[in-house]
């Protein structure tokens, strides 16, 4: 075997070698990384719009009808997409050992909690404030101290 052809052999495997780790690693990126971080944001969300809509569900029967309504709407949407972005993440239970999502459970009961936010809101019932502490609990929302 050639000088020559052993130098062409050995830039082709390195380039086939890097093109098959960018492939891999793209594929590790879009198949785990993507669906976590979409889960993240998404809890994220959820926390802003707690806070957002804080006067609507403490006070329900004080907020115009039109804040009311956009607040049902974000609450109903952020509880169906947490548990949809929760069963597009594969191998949920080893992240969830792992600790980076939340354990599977409290996101049916954060959904759960969603939802009964929604229905007392919709009654104008004032909505207890530990509950929404449990919420924030559940999906793993801390509070920032000051």
């Amino acid at each position: 075997m050639s000088e020559t052809y052993r130098i062409i052999l050995t830039s082709c495997l390195t380039i086939i070698a890097g093109v098959i780790v960018y492939a891999f690693g793209n594929l590790s990126v879009s198949l785990f990384v993507q669906p976590i971080h979409q889960l993240r944001n998404l809890i994220s969300e959820i926390d802003d719009s707690l806070d957002y809509y804080l006067i609507v569900y403490a006070n329900p029967e004080y907020v115009q009808t039109s804040k009311k309504e956009e607040a049902l709407e974000r609450f109903r949407y952020l509880a169906s997409q947490l548990k949809a972005k929760a069963n597009a993440v594969p191998w949920y239970s080893l992240w969830q050992f792992l600790r980076l999502v939340p354990q599977k459970t409290n996101i049916v009961d954060c959904s759960s909690r969603l939802s009964s936010l929604i229905d007392n809101i919709k009654s104008g019932e004032s909505q207890d404030i530990s509950n929404i502490q449990t919420i924030r609990s559940l999906i793993g929302i801390k509070s920032i101290k000051q």
